[in-house]
C-alpha cells in the first residue's frame, strides 16, 4: 500500500476503494476508509493501482458508502475489464431518492477514472456515467406477454390482498414474474440487500408504482437465487419463507386463467 495513506486526514472519512492487480480487482468499503486501504487484508496480490472514492464535504454517511460499494462492484462486473475478487456485497438500506443521488455521485467519479485511463474505458461516455440498467443477471430475458416461463410456476399472498407470481427453474434461480406486486414499505427486519434492490430497481425503472398506489410493481422478470429471498423482497420482511410459495394448480392441472393471471 502507498506509504501514508492511512494518516491522510482528508481519507478519514466513510467511502468506497478498489484495489487493482494485473488481472483481479477487490472493490470495499470502509467508516474510515483511509485506514481500511492501509490495513491491507484483502485477498489480492500484486496490487499496483488503490482508488479511493469519497466526498470532499463529508456527506457520506456509513450506509451510504456500504450502497456505493455494492454500485461500483455492479459497475466493474458489467465492465468485464477485471475479474472481482470479492463477492457482491450487500449493499445498505436507502431510499430511491438517495439511490440516485448516490449513482450520480459515483457516475461522476467513475468517468473521472475513465478520463485517467484506469478504469472504465470501453464504450462511450455516457454509458460509464449513467452505469448499467441493473446488476449483471438480475433481469430476467424479454418475454411475451401472454406466454408461460419455464418452470413451475408459484403464487405468494401478502399484505392485504398483495400477489406475487414466480417461476421457479431451479432451487438456485426463481424468476419473479413481471407484474407482481412488491410491497411498498419494508420492516426492520428486511435485509440490507432487500432495500438496496427497491432503490436500486426503482431507480432503474424495473420498478414502478401500480396504478393504484397500493404496491410496486415488477416492470420486467426479476432473477433471484431464492424462493426465500424473492418472498423477503416482496414481502419486505423475513416472516415469509420457501414455505409461503404455494402451487398455482395444486391438483397438478392449470387453472383455464393461469396464463392471463401471468401475463397481466
Amino acid at each position: 500500500m502507498p506509504p501514508g495513506l492511512g494518516r491522510r486526514t482528508e481519507l478519514h472519512r466513510p467511502g468506497v476503494y478498489a484495489l487493482i492487480g494485473p488481472e483481479g480487482v477487490y472493490v470495499g468499503t470502509g467508516a474510515d476508509v483511509g485506514l481500511r486501504v492501509a490495513i491491507g487484508q484483502q485477498p489480492v496480490g500484486d496490487i499496483d493501482t488503490v482508488l479511493v472514492i469519497t466526498d470532499a464535504n463529508n456527506n457520506l454517511s456509513e450506509d451510504d458508502a456500504r450502497a456505493c460499494e455494492r454500485m461500483l462492484w455492479s459497475r466493474v462486473a458489467a465492465a468485464r475489464e477485471y475479474t472481482l475478487v470479492n463477492g457482491l456485497p450487500d449493499g445498505a438500506s436507502i431510499e430511491a431518492q438517495r439511490y440516485s443521488e448516490l449513482e450520480a455521485f459515483l457516475g461522476s467519479a467513475c468517468l473521472a477514472l475513465r478520463h485517467c485511463g484506469v478504469l472504465f474505458t470501453a464504450g462511450s461516455a455516457r454509458s460509464v456515467l449513467a452505469g448499467p440498467r441493473g446488476e449483471p443477471g438480475r433481469a430476467g430475458p424479454v418475454r411475451p406477454f401472454n406466454s408461460i416461463p419455464p418452470g413451475e410456476v408459484l403464487e405468494l399472498e401478502f399484505g392485504a390482498g398483495l400477489v406475487a407470481l414466480a417461476a421457479r427453474q431451479s432451487e438456485t434461480r426463481w424468476i419473479l414474474l413481471k407484474g407482481s406486486d412488491v410491497r411498498i414499505d419494508t420492516v426492520a427486519s428486511a435485509n440490507a440487500s432487500t432495500r438496496y434492490l427497491r432503490a436500486a430497481w426503482q431507480h432503474a425503472g424495473l420498478l414502478g408504482m401500480a396504478p393504484d398506489g397500493r404496491s410496486l410493481v415488477a416492470a420486467r422478470d426479476l432473477i433471484f437465487r431464492s424462493g426465500s429471498a424473492v418472498a423477503q423482497f416482496c414481502a419486505g420482511s423475513k416472516g415469509r419463507t420457501l414455505e409461503s410459495w404455494k402451487p398455482i394448480a395444486p391438483d397438478g392441472g392449470y387453472d383455464p386463467q393461469t396464463p392471463a393471471l401471468i401475463a397481466a
